[in-house]
C-alpha cells in the first residue's frame, strides 16, 4: 500500500479558508440526526419515585461497632454481595415483612 504524503497548507490557503467561514451561519449545524429512541429528559433525583432510579437522592453514614461490621463483612464475603446491597436487601425484607406501603 502506497501512503500519500500530504503537503502542508500554505498560509494564504489557511487565510482563505478562515475568511470563507461564517461563524453565524445558521444553515450549518453540527447536530447529526439521531436514530432510534429519543433521549429521555433527565429526571430530578429529588422527585424520582421509581424503584430502579439512580441512587442520587441522599447518602447515609451508618456507624457500626466492630462486631456489627465484622458480621456485615463476613456475610458479604459468603454471599458475594456488596455490603450496600446487603443493607438494601435487609431494608426490603423488613419493608415486605410489615407490609409498609
Amino acid at each position: 500500500m502506497v501512503r500519500k504524503i500530504r503537503e502542508k497548507p500554505k498560509p494564504a490557503d489557511i487565510e482563505n479558508f478562515i475568511s470563507g467561514a461564517d461563524p453565524k451561519d445558521e444553515s450549518v449545524t453540527h447536530d447529526s440526526p439521531k436514530r432510534g429512541r429519543k433521549k429521555a429528559e433527565p429526571r430530578n433525583p429529588l422527585t424520582d419515585d421509581r424503584p430502579n432510579a439512580p441512587r442520587k437522592y441522599t447518602t447515609l453514614t451508618i456507624p457500626f461497632n466492630k462486631h456489627e461490621f465484622e458480621q456485615l463483612e463476613l456475610t458479604s464475603e459468603k454471599t458475594g454481595e456488596a455490603k450496600f446491597a446487603l443493607i438494601r436487601e435487609g431494608l426490603q425484607l423488613i419493608y415486605e415483612k410489615y407490609g409498609i406501603k
